[in-house]
């Protein structure tokens, strides 16, 4: 593909095919300033900030019936898996609307 313009901008180094497609792009107006770049910086950057809180475990304690832990380990123990990692996985499948839960 033929450029069609002369570059608007100086490098030191060669710019490869991506860079020189950036640059087409600002060139061509794809691309335009913001009015509000801080605040959207601070935006984004707190949305980073709790996207990884948010994949970090976090531990907890609870009670329960010795029955149901004993039939958990045992349902663990089939599939080939610690039954901390079953109860998580039950936890995050109900939470995410893929196990209905009936009262």
């Amino acid at each position: 593909m033929q450029r069609m313009q002369k570059s608007k901008f100086k490098y030191s180094e060669p710019i490869d095919q991506y860079e020189r497609d950036l640059e087409d792009a600002l060139n061509a107006g794809m691309y335009v300033s913001i009015s509000d770049l801080e605040e959207t910086k601070r935006f984004f950057k707190e949305a980073a900030k709790n996207y990884r809180q948010f994949q970090i475990s976090k531990p907890v304690t609870t009670r329960v019936n010795g029955g149901d832990l004993a039939k958990l380990k045992a349902r663990a123990q089939k599939v080939g898996m610690p039954y901390q990692t079953l109860l998580s996985s039950l936890i995050h499948n109900f939470v995410e609307g893929k196990i209905k839960f009936t009262v």
